[in-house]
C-alpha cells in the first residue's frame, strides 16, 4: 500500500500537481469489538464469505507475495491464503479498541491519508452487531484517533 501512494504521490509531481493540496484516501474493512477475539469471533464468517464469493477468484485478481518475495496468483476461493495472517494483514482492522486506534493510526500517518474509509457492514452480520460495532467506533476509536492527530509546528494544542 505504501509504494502505491508513493507511486500516486510521484505521478501527481510529475503532472505538476501538489500532492499537499491532495485527498489521499484508503478503504478498509473494519471491526471493533470488546476484545480481539470476540471481534473475529462476530465478523470473520462474513468476511470469509465476502471474499470467497463476492471478491472471488477468478472475478478478482488477488496475489500473495511468498516469504521469498515471490508472488503467486490465488485462483481458488478455497485458497488456505484467505485464512493467513498475510491475507488479512494491512487489508483488515479488526480487533479492540486498543488495537484498533493504533491500525487506524499508523494508516494515517504512513500513508499521509486524508481520509479513510471503513466498511463495518458486511453480508450476514447480523444488524445489532453492526450498530454495536458503529457505536464502538464513533465513542471509544475515533476520538482516539484525533486525539492523536499531528499538530502542526507551533500550533497550540487546546
Amino acid at each position: 500500500t505504501r509504494a502505491q501512494f508513493n507511486d500516486y504521490r510521484q505521478a501527481l509531481v510529475a503532472a505538476g500537481r501538489d500532492p499537499g493540496n491532495t485527498p489521499f484516501a484508503l478503504i478498509r474493512e473494519f471491526w471493533v469489538a470488546p476484545t480481539v477475539e470476540q471481534a473475529w469471533e462476530e465478523i470473520g464468517p462474513h468476511l470469509r464469505h465476502t471474499y470467497q464469493t463476492v471478491y472471488a477468484p477468478p472475478a478478482v485478481s488477488m496475489i500473495e507475495t511468498m516469504p521469498d518475495g515471490s508472488r503467486r496468483a490465488v485462483t481458488d476461493p478455497n485458497d488456505p491464503f484467505f485464512d493467513s495472517d498475510a491475507f488479512a494483514r494491512d487489508r483488515f482492522v479488526i480487533g479492540d479498541p486498543d488495537h484498533c486506534v493504533a491500525e487506524l493510526v499508523r494508516f494515517r500517518d504512513e500513508l499521509g491519508l486524508t481520509d479513510l474509509v471503513l466498511r463495518i457492514a458486511h453480508p450476514g452480520a447480523p444488524h445489532e452487531r453492526v450498530m454495536a460495532c458503529l457505536e464502538m467506533l464513533t465513542d471509544e476509536v475515533i476520538p482516539r484517533v484525533q486525539a492523536t492527530a499531528r499538530r502542526p509546528p507551533g500550533a497550540i494544542s487546546g
